[in-house]
């Protein structure tokens, strides 16, 4: 599950997103260190402005490679979640109602490797 804040201040406001390393499929690794690249990119459609962190553009021809570099520690992750859902829809035209429930399955035994059945 992501976790996040968010400071609102006058002039400003920041926001903090974690995100759990089970989202990401990595190689494994028998090390203690991983190094990875991000971006951060925040684009203002009204004004036609894209911010980012590093200045990487999709135009470019190294855009993953102009990524920051970060040493993180290797972590070895194994998960299992059910999420079970409700759905309802409503059409007003043909004055009907239908409803779905069920469950969205997701296994992952290693870094590597992914299941997802709903």
């Amino acid at each position: 599950m992501w976790e996040r804040a968010v400071n609102e201040e006058p002039d400003r406001w920041t926001v903090e997103i974690l995100l759990p390393w089970s989202i990401a499929v990595m190689r494994e690794a028998d090390v203690n260190t991983r190094v990875m690249g991000v971006s951060f990119q925040r684009t203002l459609y009204s004004r036609n402005e894209t911010f980012a962190f590093p200045a990487a553009t999709l135009r470019g021809a190294r855009f993953i490679s102009d990524f920051a570099r970060i040493e993180i520690p290797n972590h070895l992750t194994q998960q299992f979640d059910i999420w079970p859902y409700v759905t309802v829809l409503s059409d007003l035209v043909k004055d009907s109602i239908k409803g779905k429930a069920g469950l969205d399955l997701y296994w992952k035994p290693s870094n590597r490797f992914q299941l997802w059945q709903r």
